[in-house]
């Protein structure tokens, strides 16, 4: 029975990454076939190209109007403006949550955490109204502003969860000591909660990359990043597989090594408490 049941988890994970790892394998193989391996009057599936090119490759690899490093380097600016904006609006608002009782501080605390189900498109349009009253479309802090909108409800709830563990003593020390609240926010309580800061940053990085709705509403072409661009490869007479796989590719290597160089931080982070309430 036991041998069964091991065969029956062996084979969910099988296939469980069998699925998850295909995808990126077709990319790839998309990435180096030749034209006429993928288009429409193509006779048979090719798994694998015979001839490979870095064609389309090459093609993207460039800054310039067809290139895609300009939206990569906008990409990576926006996460880590965003990501940046993010802990820093969210560690003093959770530290307060967690420290100070005051009125409704309760209630407030879970409004917060009600705003994240709020449907990203339902409010596009006065994000839009907002951002272009500012005279901010396609900039860098338009989309900025809109992704750490989104992500603020829950880093701030993690960030309480984490700050409410941290035993207050530590910070009475502090204070009896000439430290004020602001210095035992920065000097305690941030330091012993660096588990929980790289699991906010950790989640702020992946949202702002892979984001594609502000991104799409709120640029034109100097803030565009890689997830609007690879929308760009279809023409009115073809649709671009092999620059769409490459740019597909470019847009994910990136945070797939980037999360396997972090991951120990964010399991430890979440075992520690960072999904508490």
């Amino acid at each position: 029975m036991a041998r069964k049941g091991t065969i029956i988890s062996w084979t969910i994970v099988v296939i469980f990454i069998f699925t998850t790892l295909f995808p990126i394998y077709w990319f790839f193989t998309m990435s180096i076939k030749p034209r006429e391996s993928y288009v429409e009057y193509a006779q048979e599936i090719v798994w694998f190209p015979s001839k490979p090119t870095l064609e389309h490759l090459t093609r993207i690899l460039r800054f310039g109007q067809e290139g895609q490093l300009d939206y990569l380097v906008n990409s990576t600016i926006i996460a880590i403006g965003t990501t940046a904006l993010v802990l820093l609006l969210a560690s003093p608002a959770a530290y307060a949550f967690a420290r100070l009782k005051f009125k409704g501080s309760q209630g407030m605390s879970m409004w917060i955490l009600s705003l994240r189900l709020i449907p990203p498109i339902c409010a596009v349009i006065p994000i839009y109204l907002l951002i272009n009253f500012f005279h901010l479309i396609d900039t860098y802090i338009a989309v900025i502003i809109a992704h750490t909108l989104f992500v603020l409800p829950f880093a701030i709830w993690v960030l309480r969860s984490f700050f409410i563990e941290v035993p207050p003593e530590i910070e009475e020390s502090a204070m009896v000591d000439g430290c004020s609240r602001w210095g035992a926010l920065i000097r305690i309580i941030i330091p012993v909660s660096s588990a929980a800061i790289v699991t906010v940053a950790i989640f702020s990085m992946i949202f702002s990359w892979s984001e594609f709705l502000f991104a799409l509403v709120l640029t034109r072409s100097s803030a565009a990043t890689l997830p609007v661009s690879i929308s760009l490869f279809k023409g009115h007479m073809e649709i671009m597989w092999g620059e769409i796989s490459s740019a597909s590719l470019m847009a994910t290597l990136p945070i797939v090594i980037f999360y396997f160089m972090v991951y120990r931080h964010l399991i430890r982070g979440l075992t520690l408490g960072a999904v508490k309430g």
